[in-house]
């Protein structure tokens, strides 16, 4: 797996939004961080550590 994940989306209405998952080799942790966009750039809107990151489903295992 990748040290750094991105979703994104955008929904009917509204701006774009996303979340990037981070891992840090030296806590041996993730970093959940949640993006909406400006029109011109990501604002972050929250972040937090996580200890265990899980991916389900067939399209998603393939792709990573």
């Amino acid at each position: 797996m990748s040290d750094l994940l991105t979703v994104q989306w955008t929904p009917p209405t509204g701006q774009p939004q996303r979340v990037t998952f981070s891992y840090d080799r030296h806590t041996d942790s993730w970093l959940r961080i949640t993006a909406c966009w400006t029109g011109t750039t990501w604002r972050e809107t929250g972040c937090e550590l996580i200890a265990e990151l899980t991916i389900e489903g067939k399209e998603a295992i393939d792709h990573v």
